[in-house]
Parts: C-alpha cells; sequence; structure tokens
C-alpha cells in the first residue's frame, strides 16, 4: 500500500470517527433535553397563544370576518387545550409541559395547567429539576401571587410574549386590575405584530414559490434569456484543479471544522448570547480560510498559476456587465431555491417526519435581543458561511465531480454530501436539496458569486424572518 492510500485511508477512519462522536453525542439523554427545550420549541409552543391573543386583539368586525367571534374552538380553554395535546405528542419534556402550564394558567385556563402539572410532578427527575418553577405556576394557577415571577419567567425559556402574559396573571392574582390589564395590552401588541410579521412573511414566501414554479416549468426559455445577459455558463471547460486531490481536500477540511466546532461549543458553549454569536462568525470565518488554504494547497496544478478566484470563477471577469442580469440571476435563484426547498422539505416530512425545532442558528436569533448581535449573526450567516461553503462545495467539489459523474450525478453527489457533512440527519433532504439547486445555478450561470449570493439571501431571510415574528418587531 502506498504511502498516499495510507493516508487517505486514516482520513477516512479519522472522518467516521469524529462524524461518529458528533451524531452520538446529540444523541444523549442530556442532548434530546436540549433539543427539545430549545427557544424554538418553546416559540412553538407560544404560537397556540400568540395566535389566540392576537385574535382577541381584532375588532369585533374583522373576528366575526374571519369566523372567530363566538366560535367554541376559539376559546381560550380549547386553545391551551389544543396545546396540551400538542405537547403530549412531543417527545418528553418537563420543560415544555411547563411552559404549556404557564401559558395555560395565564390565560386561565387553570384546569389545563394543573394536568400539566401534575403530569411533571409524575417524573422523578423531571419533578427533581422543575421542582420550585412548578410550585410558582401552581401558585398562578390557583391565583395566588407568585414569590419569584422573574425567576419563573427566565426559567421558562419564554419571550416578551410569554413574559407579559405570566405578568398579567400574577398581577391579577395580586387583585392589581390596572397593571394587569396593561400587561395583557402589552402581550396583544407583541402578538399583533408578530402576526403581522408572519403575514408578511407567507406574503414573500408564495410569492417566490409561485415565481419559482414558473421559472421551473419555463427553465429552458429562461436558462437562454438569461445566458444572453452576459453570463455563458460553465459550458464545457473542465476544472481547473486536481480531480486527484478532491477527497483528501473535504475530508481535512470537514476534521477540520469539527475540531473547531467541539471547540467553540467547549470554549464559548456556556457563554453569553453575543459572546456565542462572535465564536460562530469567527467559526464559519475560520471554515472558509481552511477551504482556501486547502485548495491552494493540494488542488492546484503546479503548472496552473492563475488566481484561484479567476478558476473558481469568482472573479470580476464573471460577474454580469449588465445590470439587469446583475439583479435578475439572485431573484430568479432565490425563488428557484424557495421551490425547490419546499418541495424537499415536504418530500423530508413525508419520509421521516416533522423535524425538531432545535437549531443553533435559530436558538441564537430568538434568545438575543440586541440588534448588534443580531446584525453579526446576519454577517456570519449571510456571507461567511455562503462563502466558505460556496467555495469549497460549488467551486472546487462539484467542478471537480463534474469531470468524473457528468453534469447530473455531480449535481446530486455534491448537494448529498453538502447535506451530509452539516451531520443533521433529520435536516438530510432540504440541505441535500439546497446544494443540488445552488450547484445549477452556478451550471447555469457560470459564476460562483451566483450561488454565494443565493445562498446568502436564503440563509438571512430565514433569521430575518424568525427575528421579527418572534420579537414581535
Amino acid at each position: 500500500m502506498t504511502r498516499d492510500r495510507i493516508i487517505d485511508v486514516l482520513l477516512v477512519v479519522a472522518t467516521m470517527a469524529l462524524a461518529g462522536w458528533k451524531l452520538f453525542e446529540g444523541l444523549e439523554p442530556s442532548g434530546e433535553e436540549a433539543a427539545a427545550t430549545s427557544h424554538m420549541a418553546v416559540r412553538s409552543l407560544e404560537d397556540y397563544g400568540r395566535v389566540q391573543d392576537a385574535s382577541l386583539a381584532y375588532p369585533d368586525a374583522v373576528r366575526t370576518l374571519i369566523g372567530l367571534e363566538g366560535a367554541p374552538e376559539a376559546t381560550p380553554a380549547a386553545v391551551m387545550g389544543e396545546a396540551a395535546d400538542r405537547v403530549r405528542a412531543l417527545r418528553w419534556s418537563g420543560e415544555l409541559r411547563l411552559v404549556v402550564a404557564a401559558m395555560a394558567a395565564s390565560f386561565e385556563a387553570d384546569e389545563v395547567a394543573r394536568e400539566l402539572l401534575a403530569e411533571i410532578e409524575q417524573n422523578d427527575t423531571a419533578r427533581a429539576r422543575l421542582g420550585p418553577l412548578v410550585a410558582e405556576v401552581r401558585r398562578l394557577s390557583t391565583g395566588e401571587p407568585l414569590r419569584a415571577p422573574d425567576a419563573l419567567v427566565d426559567g421558562l425559556r419564554g419571550g416578551r410574549w410569554l413574559s407579559y402574559r405570566v405578568r398579567a396573571r400574577d398581577a391579577k392574582n395580586r387583585h392589581d386590575d390596572v397593571a394587569a390589564r396593561e400587561l395583557v395590552a402589552q402581550a396583544q401588541a407583541v402578538a399583533t405584530a408578530s402576526m403581522d410579521a408572519l403575514t408578511v412573511e407567507k406574503l414573500v414566501e408564495y410569492a417566490l414559490l409561485f415565481l419559482g414554479f414558473l421559472l421551473v416549468a419555463g427553465s429552458g426559455p429562461l436558462r437562454k434569456a438569461l445566458l444572453r445577459r452576459d453570463l455563458v455558463g460553465l459550458g464545457t471547460t473542465r476544472s481547473p484543479f486536481v480531480v486527484a486531490s478532491t477527497q483528501r481536500v473535504l475530508l481535512l477540511w470537514f476534521i477540520a471544522s469539527l475540531v473547531l466546532d467541539a471547540l467553540r461549543a467547549r470554549w464559548f458553549g456556556d457563554a453569553d448570547v453575543h459572546t456565542q454569536v462572535v465564536a460562530m462568525a469567527v467559526l464559519m470565518l475560520l471554515q472558509g480560510v481552511v477551504a482556501v488554504a486547502l485548495i491552494r494547497a493540494l488542488g492546484t496544478g503546479e503548472d496552473d498559476h492563475r488566481p484561484l478566484a479567476a478558476r473558481l470563477r469568482l472573479d470580476r471577469a464573471s460577474l454580469p456587465r449588465s445590470p439587469l442580469a446583475f439583479a435578475a440571476w439572485p431573484v430568479a435563484g432565490l425563488a428557484v431555491t424557495a421551490f425547490a426547498m419546499t418541495t424537499a422539505i415536504f418530500l423530508n416530512l413525508v419520509l421521516f417526519g416533522r423535524p425538531s425545532d432545535a437549531q443553533t442558528a435559530i436558538d441564537l436569533v430568538l434568545e438575543s435581543g440586541d440588534g448588534g448581535t443580531f446584525g453579526l449573526l446576519l454577517l456570519a450567516a449571510g456571507l461567511f458561511a455562503p462563502l466558505a461553503e460556496e467555495i469549497l462545495f460549488r467551486g472546487f467539489l462539484y467542478r471537480n465531480l463534474r469531470d468524473v459523474l457528468g453534469r447530473t450525478g455531480a449535481v446530486f453527489f455534491s448537494g448529498f454530501v453538502f447535506g451530509a457533512v452539516h451531520l443533521d440527519p433529520e435536516r438530510l433532504v432540504p440541505l441535500a436539496g439546497l446544494g443540488m439547486v445552488l450547484a445549477v445555478l452556478y451550471e447555469w450561470s457560470g459564476a460562483l458569486a451566483v450561488p454565494i449570493v443565493v445562498h446568502g439571501l436564503w440563509n438571512l431571510l430565514q433569521l430575518i424572518s424568525v427575528w421579527a415574528i418572534y420579537h414581535g418587531a
């Protein structure tokens, strides 16, 4: 066995060991509980109460128009019962039951609240961990004032809406009707703002889906029209990189990324939100630096002296000269991506069921209320991550696989690899679908800037919509 072969085997073994460790780490009981009680999981359950509060804030004429006025199924008790049924259908979590119990008590659906509290107390581990918070929610549901309202609000991991709601019920229990009415009004204002943001998000989503459907259905004429706008596609050009180095570059990058992420989690996993976001941004930036360094060191032929940007099709000469084309490609690409991702998410739902709500970036968005921290997260997800991933997976991997597997094979295989390296089995199909459509955009446009911009816009839309909806902005 040659030296290069031994190195490749060792890299494969190291990659499998690190990936297995990373996957099984998330399957430990503590990991399951953390996933079940993520901020996104809490907000998803809060949606029951937020929608109810938003509907109560509508004028009577609007409520009658949309069928809420006098509908038995729209009463707070019925809605809280639905939320309780939802949390029981999820993987066991005492924390999520506590959230719904507190929400039910805030709407005076006290029977629902006490049922959920009884379920928590029947679990010895949950009772030991959540005892003081359970006692506080029980006081709330029996008309007694809270002893530690701040501790309860912090322990629920909810947003501003739930905080206002819990404090409103506490004020009512203290017979402070003025404060109770003011807090309810604040809760309804946040809920209404959230629903307004959700409406805008859905309108944008449906518009992109409709445009994406039209573009996919008419992909032939569209491609010809866009190609006439100064972009010529990849055509028949072969990869400018060393195809034999593909596996080594990819495995070394993957190993380096896992090590860097493990260090980030160890050093900054328990830090404040701003520090965690800074650490994530630095990680994404380093992933890009490592990708470029590996491609330069191992993937570049000795006789090719062109700048790396030119070989990646990331230089100025690869960009469209027409302002119309410069705008058309990202918009068209985003619409096609929305259509492809919706299809992939539906397929993933049919095959594997609904994924958990736990996602690091989304949880950081929900936990942070600071605009500067959110801006840094947007920079990391909208620029650093797309740059690193598109350079490696489209600019390098796809170009090399294209010479070996052909265009169709390279699109599917590079997309699958892109999905797999995220080590998120619950979202493998959507992530692979994203990778595939970005490869197609690179193939059609011939400019790596197109998938980079589309990838960045896609990430930004996800984060901005979550911020707007769940921060009530």
